[in-house]
């Protein structure tokens, strides 16, 4: 019983993290994520995400101020920082493969910010917590069952649209960018991977 109790508290303990980070996610990334709530954001197409993003900025600026020991150890000072340089390229790049309906400076404001949050908020912050109550491989499994299940609830309506092959490279990103975050101990490599990506496939 005495063995049990521990145990219970920490599934209890990754339970409450994993539900916090869901409302967190579905009240910011979940903008992108469901029509529904772009829709109630003013303005046009454009506008709409440009006012997500901002509003995106501004909660990232303050879990800084809020969490200030996850933010010093998931934003250490790194020569992996220097990896930025390759989404920038990919930037450069865009115009000449892009093929969306947003505005080209519009996707790139929401990509950066909205990429910087995803990685931020589920590889920083979630992972650095759940870290503190779960052995290492058990930390990576968790996030990266739960980052797929953030995307998999909010696309649930085009679930049949989705091949398994999409479902599988969320799985498969989730668990390889948990796993980097884990052996860099910062959000660095893992979101210039994650943000490379998002800039290539458009």
């Amino acid at each position: 019983m005495a063995t049990m109790k521990p145990r219970i508290n920490t599934v209890l303990l990754t339970l409450i993290l994993s539900s916090l980070w869901l409302l967190v996610w579905s009240l910011t990334h979940g903008f992108f994520m469901n029509d529904n709530l772009m829709s109630l954001l003013p303005g046009d197409f454009n506008q709409k995400y440009i006012t997500a993003s901002l509003y995106i900025l501004i909660v990232i600026i303050g879990s800084f101020f809020i969490l200030p020991k996850i933010r010093k150890k998931n934003l250490t000072k790194s020569k992996l920082i220097y990896l930025y340089l390759i989404p920038l390229s990919l930037i450069a790049a865009l115009p000449i493969h892009y093929s969306l309906t947003l505005n080209p400076a519009v996707y790139i404001l929401m990509i950066l910010i909205s990429c910087f949050w995803q990685d931020y908020l589920t590889f920083g912050i979630y992972q650095t917590e759940l870290s503190k109550r779960l052995r290492p491989l058990a930390t990576i499994l968790t996030v990266a069952t739960v980052f797929f299940l953030g995307h998999f609830i909010f696309y649930l309506d085009i679930l049949n649209q989705q091949s398994i092959f999409s479902w599988l490279m969320i799985a498969i990103a989730g668990l390889a960018l948990a796993t980097i975050r884990y052996k860099t101990n910062n959000v660095y490599t893992s979101n210039v991977i994650h943000l490379s990506f998002l800039l290539l496939v458009v």
